[in-house]
């Protein structure tokens, strides 16, 4: 498995993936990581081409959309909305317009609670959290009070940004709250 695994890395469709926390140490343990298809190609075929081939090579193509890829595509590209948020980020960084400079910018995850995005510094002084949400509704705050609430860093020194990111915008209470902490909005129409 191992050598098939090996060559999808090599040609670029599968991709190993950490915790953006993660050192050196815990990557090298095997057990560790988990496995991404990374190729948006080969993503969209394995999630609606595959699974639905034979009712698809009978010609069924206006079903198929309509009750297997519409009711799910919003969480399929949702993932693909993370990766255009953290281009974003990696924009800012290299504009200096962050609050501080990352050298890791990636997921994150422990055994209950996951980031779209974390970013840190190489100290490991300075965290910048994000989350995104690429759906039609707006971004709430139950979900603001549950991002603060899943990482809190091992350094009582360290500082946390948070950065979230919304297609369909912020609730009032959440641009509230933004204004009393320490917590950038930012809307699709912004990032383009």
């Amino acid at each position: 498995m191992t050598v098939y695994l090996k060559n999808l890395i090599d040609l670029g469709i599968v991709r190993r993936e950490f915790p953006v926390s993660d050192g050196i140490k815990e990557q090298a343990n095997v057990q560790r990581g988990i496995y991404q298809i990374v190729d948006n190609f080969f993503r969209f075929w394995y999630a609606f081409v595959f699974p639905n081939i034979s009712e698809l090579e009978v010609g069924d193509v206006d079903g198929i959309f309509e009750y297997a890829v519409q009711p799910t595509l919003e969480q399929y590209t949702s993932r693909i909305f993370e990766e255009v948020c953290i281009e974003y980020l990696r924009l800012l960084n290299r504009q200096n317009a962050l609050p501080f400079r990352f050298t890791k910018i990636g997921r994150w995850w422990n055994k209950s609670d996951e980031l779209d995005i974390m970013a840190t510094d190489r100290d490991k002084n300075n965290f910048l959290l994000g989350e995104c949400k690429f759906r039609n509704a707006v971004f709430d705050l139950s979900e603001l009070n549950e991002v603060l609430a899943k990482f809190s860093p091992k350094k009582k020194t360290a500082k946390v940004y948070y950065y979230m990111f919304s297609k369909s915008g912020f609730t009032d209470d959440v641009k509230k709250a933004s204004l009393q902490k320490d917590i950038r909005l930012v809307s699709v129409d912004e990032m383009f």
